[in-house]
């Protein structure tokens, strides 16, 4: 009798097994066993799994901003100091020419070739040229050795000069200045006339400050600045440039009056 309880109870544990073990096969899910001591009994625990997202991984947050440019509202002084440069540097050039400084530096570019040797230097490396009493151009040579040689530089660049050698110092050349003629006036005033077309130019000039003070309201424009403000800084920029074409142009004219009554 015992024997066929047994029987029955393995039977009954093989089929529940069996069952166990197929239902383990086709749930993909986690199941605990806990046996008791005396009866084997089991219990089953369901572990749940998230639901997966079918859009996919969202994309990354981007919390900074994007780079904006702060465009402030343009500073007319600076335009104006430009224009107060030029002035007095078209001012400063002017007089050089008209006192004769032009040949002082047509001299101290010339290139003088060095005795025995195929290279060349600038005469203002090699001696100091400076104008005397408006009628004499000095050229102090530092090395007697080369005092022939500048000579010679000056003789060849058809300057309309001609050195001297000083008989208080060998190592000094007097180049007089010939007096002036209508046709000396008018290549002093024609040298004029080229440094105020510079001044007035787009290489560093007058117009190339204007452009560039225009090209800032530009911008202010573009980055949403009053429409008033901005037609209010151009009227303001041309006043400031057409002051400064005037000035330039006084200091041309006042040059020349005094070249042609020289």
């Amino acid at each position: 009798m015992a024997s066929k309880y047994a029987m029955t109870a393995g039977c009954i544990y093989s089929v529940v097994t069996m069952s166990l073990r197929r239902q383990l096969m086709c749930v993909p899910l986690r199941r605990t066993l806990m046996f008791s001591s005396g009866h084997r009994s089991f219990t089953c625990s369901t572990i749940l799994y998230k639901k997966p997202n079918k859009k996919g991984p969202r994309a990354p947050v981007n919390d900074k901003s994007e780079d904006v440019e702060i465009v402030e509202i343009y500073d007319l002084q600076v335009f104006q100091e430009k224009c107060n440069k030029l002035i007095k540097q078209f001012t400063e050039k002017a007089q050089e020419v008209r006192m004769g400084q032009a040949d002082v530096k047509v001299l101290s570019a010339l290139k003088v070739p060095i005795p025995q040797s195929a290279t060349t230097e600038y005469l203002s490396n090699m001696a100091e040229v400076a104008l005397r009493g408006g009628r004499q151009l000095v050229v102090s040579i530092y090395d007697p050795d080369m005092v022939d040689a500048v000579s010679k530089t000056i003789i060849r660049a058809n300057l309309n000069m001609n050195p001297q050698v000083d008989p208080a110092n060998r190592q000094t050349l007097i180049i007089p200045v010939a007096a002036p003629t209508r046709e000396s006036r008018e290549r002093v005033i024609k040298v004029l006339r080229s440094e105020y077309d510079k001044t007035r130019g787009n290489n560093r000039g007058l117009a190339s400050a204007r452009e560039e003070a225009l090209d800032e309201l530009k911008k202010m424009s573009k980055a949403g600045h009053s429409i008033d403000v901005v037609r209010k800084l151009r009227k303001d920029i041309e006043k400031i440039a057409k002051t400064t074409t005037d000035k330039l142009t006084k200091v041309i004219d006042d040059a020349s009056k005094l070249v042609m009554s020289s």
